[in-house]
């Protein structure tokens, strides 16, 4: 026994240690700290529509520079740059939801998640070489490098101050829309009401009463006054026409209408019948005015010799005298003709015959 406790105490001291360093380098989980608990850093409440809300979370993105990737009534992404060293690179993504948080829309809550990602420079070295079917391969002394840009960390940030001023910056851009938007509420409520009162409004009253039927036999309603508009805007509420007054309207109207064509009608004929008459006046009194300039012209025609007188010494006949053409009676009287031997000069004298 004594030989075998120091040996069997050893061991259980080993045991022991490794034990405890195992216990010691155990790490911690990420996920160990999410706790899941109600929190304010990433989230904000406010009175006001979320389209209002995130389009102030856009303007507050814009004016720290950062590029917008996608806005929309409710969610904005936007990123921005940084370089901090000349082999270091960092963005900071943004993404802002806004979600409504009544039924009517007018309040609404803003969540928003900024990432971290680390870029670092990354340069690779190339050698050139070149191959000689006897030789084999011979690296020459000279070579190329390429840098690019490797992603080497991505992280959620964390801290509420960071939160705390950009909300901040956005709540300075929520306070005048939130204004606007108030005054255009209420402009359109008040142009609602006024659209209902003029609806509501009563319907003026005919001022005229309505006239009695001229039918024999048919009893029309007594004319009502017009009763005055009411003070508290209600509506009038409108009878309707019996239908004998209705059926005694619509006679007088016919009536009317056929009494007023038929003196149309004789207005047209009688003004038709002057129109001829007028037309018949005229013609006739240019068919009298040939006849007479026509019967003018063989008077004047005629020579004047003296009577029973003849060229070869023989007594002649009395000279004819043409019959006058009847002139057709004129719708006017008309200028009597003149005779073509003027008034007052002497008559031709007698020129004697030979035996």
């Amino acid at each position: 026994m004594r030989g075998t406790s120091p040996l069997f105490a050893f061991v259980l001291v080993v045991l022991l240690g490794g034990a405890l360093a195992g216990c010691a380098s155990r790490k911690t989980s990420m996920y160990d700290h999410e706790d899941f608990d109600e929190s304010s850093t990433y989230s904000r409440s406010y009175a006001a529509p979320a389209v209002t809300a995130c389009e102030s979370a856009r303007r507050a993105l814009l004016s720290q520079g950062y590029v917008i990737n996608k806005a929309s009534t409710d969610v904005v992404d936007g990123r921005k740059s940084f370089q901090q060293t000349a082999e270091a690179h960092v963005e900071i993504e943004f993404h802002i939801v806004c979600a409504p948080d009544s039924a009517d829309g007018t309040s609404s809550s803003v969540f928003v998640n900024a990432v971290q990602d680390r870029y670092t420079l990354k340069k690779t070295a190339s050698s050139a070489s070149l191959g000689v079917s006897i030789l084999g391969s011979v690296s020459m002394p000279f070579g190329t490098s390429d840098d690019s840009m490797v992603k080497v960390g991505s992280e959620t940030i964390a801290a509420p101050r960071f939160y705390n001023g950009f909300f901040g910056l956005l709540e300075q851009y929520l306070a005048p829309m939130q204004g606007r938007a108030a005054a255009q509420a209420a402009e359109a409520a008040a142009a609602a009401s006024a659209a209902a009162a003029r609806a509501q409004a009563p319907v003026p009253q005919p001022s005229g009463a309505i006239p009695a039927s001229a039918t024999p036999g048919v009893q029309t309603a007594a004319p009502k006054a017009a009763a005055p508009q009411a003070t508290d805007a209600r509506p009038v509420e409108l009878k309707p026409v019996e239908p004998a007054a209705a059926a005694a309207k619509a006679a007088e109207f016919k009536a009317a209408e056929s009494k007023a064509a038929e003196s149309t009608a004789v207005e047209s004929k009688v003004v038709e019948s002057k129109a001829a008459e007028s037309k018949a006046a005229e013609s006739k009194a240019v068919e009298s005015k040939a006849a007479e300039s026509k019967a003018a012209e063989s008077k004047s025609d005629v020579p004047a010799s003296a009577p029973g007188s003849s060229h070869d010494g023989l007594p002649s006949a009395p000279a004819s005298t043409p019959a006058p053409i009847p002139a057709a009676p004129a719708a006017r009287p008309s200028a009597p003709v003149a005779d073509p031997v003027a008034p007052g000069a002497a008559p031709a004298p007698d020129v004697p015959t030979a035996n």
